[in-house]
C-alpha cells in the first residue's frame, strides 16, 4: 500500500497497486474515524482486489476545512468522484461504514457506476431516533457557536485503532481519540450535516446491488432501521450479526472480511 494525497480536493488516501485485471475495493470509514479503521481489511484482502483506502475530507491527514459550509455530504461524494477519476479507476465496489455509508449515497450520485455496495451499520432513519431529536437544538447552537471562530486547516493524523481492542459502541477512550484527531469543530458540523441529511428518498434510487452487515447489538442505530433499509432498496441482501455493536468495523474483521468477499464473488446478484 502507497500513501497518496490528491491535492486539488486534500484528500489523503492508501492505495494498492492498481491492476486492471483486478476490481477495486473503494473504502469510506464513518464520522470522526479515519482509513486506520480498514487496516485489517487491506491486508485480507489487497491480494484478491485493488485498494483505495480514503481519509474523508477533514478526518485523518485529509485537509480540515474550515467552515461549517465545507462539510455537506455532495462535497464529501464529490471528493471521491474526482479522486477516482484522478486514479483512472472505472471498475469498483464500494465498502462503507456508517456516515460513511451517506457519503457513498452521494458518490453514487454522482457516478452511478459502481458495481456492488456495501454498508456496514449503515446511518438509515438517524433523523427519526429519539436521541437526534433531543440534542439537534444544542447541536445547531454549538454549530454556531463554532461557526464564530476561524479555524486552522492543519490536518489531524490517523488514531491507530489497534491498541482500543475490542470497542463497545459509546467507549469513551476510542470516541475522545476520534474528536481530538478530527477536531471539535468538524466532528460537530459533519454531526449536525448528517442530522439534517434527508436521505430516505435518495436511498430507494440505488439500483446497485447492495449488502447491509448490521449487528443485532447496535445501540446507534438500531437494527430495525437496517431491517427496513433493506426492504427500500430494490437490491438488497442483509445479514445480521448477533453478537456484534456499531462498531463492528473493528470488532468482527474477520467475519465481515468474509461476508464481504462472499457477496463480491456471488454472480446471482
Amino acid at each position: 500500500m502507497k500513501e497518496g494525497f490528491f491535492t486539488e480536493r486534500g484528500i489523503s488516501y492508501r492505495v494498492s497497486e492498481l491492476s486492471e485485471e483486478r476490481p477495486t475495493l473503494v473504502f469510506i470509514h464513518g464520522l470522526s474515524g479515519n482509513s486506520s479503521a480498514w487496516r485489517p481489511y487491506e491486508d485480507k484482502l489487497a491480494g484478491r482486489y485493488n485498494i483505495l483506502n480514503i481519509d474523508l475530507r477533514g478526518h485523518g491527514r485529509s485537509k480540515r476545512w474550515p467552515r461549517y459550509d465545507d462539510y455537506t455530504l455532495p462535497l464529501f461524494g464529490e471528493d471521491i468522484a474526482l479522486l477516482l477519476s484522478h486514479l483512472s479507476i472505472t471498475r469498483y465496489s464500494i465498502v462503507a461504514h456508517c456516515f460513511g455509508g451517506l457519503v457513498a449515497l452521494e458518490l453514487l450520485r454522482k457516478r452511478g457506476d459502481a458495481e456492488k455496495f456495501i454498508m456496514l451499520a449503515p446511518e438509515f432513519g438517524l433523523r427519526r431516533l429519539t436521541r437526534t431529536r433531543l440534542t439537534k437544538t444544542a447541536l445547531a447552537l454549538a454549530v454556531k457557536f463554532f461557526s464564530l471562530f476561524q479555524h486552522g486547516v492543519a490536518p489531524g493524523q490517523r488514531v491507530d485503532y489497534e491498541k482500543f481492542g475490542y470497542t463497545p459502541d459509546w467507549d469513551p477512550r476510542r470516541i475522545t481519540a476520534d474528536i481530538l484527531d478530527t477536531g471539535i469543530a468538524t466532528y460537530l458540523f459533519c454531526l449536525d450535516h448528517g442530522y439534517r441529511y434527508e436521505d430516505e428518498q435518495e436511498w430507494a434510487k440505488v439500483s446497485v446491488p447492495t449488502f447491509i452487515v448490521h449487528g443485532k447489538r447496535d445501540t446507534y442505530i438500531p437494527v430495525e432501521h437496517a431491517v427496513e433499509l433493506s426492504h427500500l432498496l430494490p437490491h438488497a441482501k442483509l445479514q445480521i450479526l448477533e453478537s456484534a455493536n456499531h462498531i463492528l468495523i473493528l470488532n468482527n474483521v474477520s467475519e465481515i472480511s468474509s461476508a464481504i468477499e462472499k457477496f463480491l464473488q456471488d454472480q446471482s446478484v
